[in-house]
Order: structure tokens, then sequence, then C-alpha cells
């Protein structure tokens, strides 16, 4: 399976929103960063985009896969689910 990592990154705050676009996970990324923002996670963001999903109710794009990150809780929030 492939999928692609966008961490953030200091200098071109655009570069993972592009990189969103152009694989088509804009609305998985949107997500994450709405929830980001309500939760109030500033360091380590990332999100995973898949791109070989098998099955409509596979996610296609996760973040705090092992439940590091700061306000989001211990399990794995997925995004892009048909």
């Amino acid at each position: 399976m492939q999928s692609f990592a966008a961490f953030d990154n200091n200098s071109d705050v655009q570069t993972n929103s592009l990189v969103a676009q152009r694989t088509g996970h804009k609305r998985g990324f949107e997500a994450c960063e709405r929830i980001f923002d309500e939760r109030g996670v500033t360091k380590h963001k990332y999100r995973i985009f898949r791109q070989e999903v098998d099955k409509p109710w596979h996610p296609k794009t996760l973040t705090n896969i092992w439940g590091e990150l700061e306000n989001m809780g211990p399990f794995p929030w997925a995004f892009g689910i048909n």
C-alpha cells in the first residue's frame, strides 16, 4: 500500500495543503486541521494519506495513530471514510 506522511514544517505552510489536494486528500487534510485547531494541537502534527484504499470503509487520512498527540486522546483519528 502506498502512503504519504505530511508533517508540519516551519518554512512553507502551503506545501502540505498542496500535496493533499494533488493526492485527493484535501477533505481529510482540512478535517485534520479543524480538529487540530479545536483541540489546541500545536506540536508534532502529522497526517498519513493512504493512496490505495481497498474498501469504502477503510480510512483515507489518519492522524494520532499511536495516541501520542497532546489533546487528541489515546486513539487514532480517521478521515475520508466513504
